[in-house]
């Protein structure tokens, strides 16, 4: 079994708001993919895990695979009144 690990930076772009790239986090995804593969190259892959933080949310247009916005990050505050 092996398994890679990356951070994703958070981007406070306003005072309460939390964000991340989506597309950092695919890139992120993609090189743990081989880093792990490249540890154990004659074994099979049986799953891949992918854990966030919490409710992060990214919109993608289903045309193109081009995410929406940045990712929204579950610390964001930006909906804090309307959730209230």
């Amino acid at each position: 079994m092996t398994s890679a690990y990356r951070e994703v930076l958070q981007h406070f772009p306003r005072p309460g708001w939390v964000e991340h790239d989506p597309n950092e986090i695919w890139r992120s995804v993609a090189e743990c993919i081989l880093e792990a593969t490249a540890r154990a190259p004659s074994a099979r892959v049986a799953c891949v895990g992918i854990t966030n933080q919490r409710e992060t949310t990214i919109a993608w247009d289903a045309r193109t695979g081009e995410a929406l916005h940045p990712a929204i990050v579950w610390q964001c505050r930006r909906t804090a009144e309307r959730c209230a």
